[in-house]
């Protein structure tokens, strides 16, 4: 049995409490059913800013009482997705300290201290391709990395099936730097070959950039070359997302997640399809990737060489999954016959053939659903985990779960409590 603090990297507000959502939840209830106390810590109850920050507490947390209550808990490990924890956990714990990401590492917190004390972490990837540019980012040596891939606790629940298609997620937000240079250059001939570049290529280098507009005028290459690679890297996953979507909208979608009441005025048939309920839970995911005859994916571009957690969740259910190209998929999952597409046309004609042939979706059902119980269950990641800390995870007992709910100032507490 082990005692694991874990930080999660942001959560979603319901009836007034953050939650623990998704992949979290399954993470955290896999480890309870296994026999481990487990206490998760949600940034939003304390950080002034979730992602690319300092870790920074809220003026209203009572530090001692944090630090005390984490003290009380005396982990024998902790888990910090995208390093979001308490800014100074490092010095009072002695157990080890992974961190894992649950977002491109631009996201990260405290990503000066990393570097600064990097002997002081363990790092997780899920997947080998991410091992490399986050050991160059951060100066992490081999022996501190390790790839332990996503799993899910999902199951195919055999429930009639009322959706066509499925997609949960979110309808992402623009990136402000890029932003403002697009509009400040618009209808510029430089703009629009930037713009084809990074969209065919979300990953080519600055320098190579600059290189193909060294003929432009100096404030638009000069604008330009303030804009880093992180910046850009992720800027057309919302506009490609988008237009997949769009393209299956008339066969019968059903539109989950958050941000895409921005889309209502803009694409009225795609907003259509938007259902308001707030998914939030494990159980609720489970219900409508059963419930779907099939289940989009539409890989953030982070998720490039990785496995977004929805991938295994689908595999793991009745709906069939169809997803955007991504080789990484055949290779790891040694399966060439998950439906991929390379656009938004080819992801409308794959939809409607899977939808016409019974037979041959249920057939793509079994094989993932037969990938998932081999080896892609929680369970295994446990045994993984366990080698490289020599600490035990699986045990014949179960654990419990708490949420770290943080306390006010004395003062800050009298005076909201004091009658006005």
């Amino acid at each position: 049995m082990a005692r694991i603090l874990i930080g999660l990297s942001n959560a979603i507000k319901k009836n007034e409490e953050y939650c623990i959502t998704g992949w979290n939840e399954q993470l955290c209830n896999a480890l309870v059913r296994n026999g481990n106390d487990v206490l998760v810590y949600i940034p939003n109850y304390f950080h002034k800013y979730i992602f690319c920050g300092q870790n920074n507490l809220k003026k209203e947390i009572n530090e001692t009482a944090l630090v005390q209550d984490i003290k009380n808990f005396n982990p024998d490990l902790v888990i910090a997705f995208n390093n979001s924890i308490y800014h100074n956990i490092s010095n009072i714990v002695d157990c080890p300290i992974i961190l894992w990401g649950a977002d491109t590492d631009t996201l990260w917190n405290q990503q000066d201290l990393i570097k600064k004390n990097v002997g002081r972490y363990l790092f997780f990837c899920f997947s080998e391709q991410e091992m490399k540019p986050r050991m160059v980012r951060y100066g992490i040596p081999k022996d501190k990395i390790f790839n332990v891939r996503v799993a899910t606790d999902l199951h195919n629940t055999n429930i009639k099936q009322d959706k066509n298609i499925s997609f949960i997620g979110t309808n992402f937000a623009i990136p402000d730097k890029f932003s403002n240079f697009i509009q400040e250059f618009s209808g510029t001939n430089g703009l629009q070959t930037v713009v084809r570049t990074i969209f065919n290529d979300p990953f080519i280098s600055k320098e190579r950039i600059l290189d193909m507009i060294k003929n432009e005028p100096d404030d638009f290459r000069n604008a330009f070359s303030k804009i880093s690679q992180d910046d850009y890297i992720l800027f057309f996953s919302g506009e490609k997302r988008i237009s997949v979507l769009h393209a299956v909208s008339d066969l019968g979608l059903n539109l989950y997640g958050v941000d895409w009441k921005r889309i209502h005025d803009i694409l009225p048939s795609l907003f259509a399809c938007f259902n308001k309920q707030v998914i939030t839970t494990a159980q609720e995911n489970e219900y409508i990737y059963n419930s779907s005859k099939i289940c989009i994916n539409i890989s953030h571009e982070q998720t490039k060489f990785a496995i977004p957690y929805r991938v295994c969740d689908i595999m793991a259910s009745g709906g069939c999954l169809v997803s955007s190209r991504t080789p990484y998929f055949t290779n790891v999952f040694k399966l060439d016959t998950i439906p991929q597409f390379d656009s938004p046309e080819a992801a409308h004609d794959i939809c409607k053939k899977l939808l016409d042939n019974d037979s041959m979706r249920q057939d793509i059902v079994a094989q993932c659903n037969d990938i998932i119980a081999k080896s892609w269950r929680f369970e295994n990641r446990f045994k993984e985990i366990e080698q490289i800390l020599n600490i035990n995870l699986l045990n014949n007992s179960k654990g419990t779960l708490k949420i770290l709910k943080p306390k006010k100032n004395s003062f800050l507490r009298f005076l909201s409590n004091k009658k006005l």
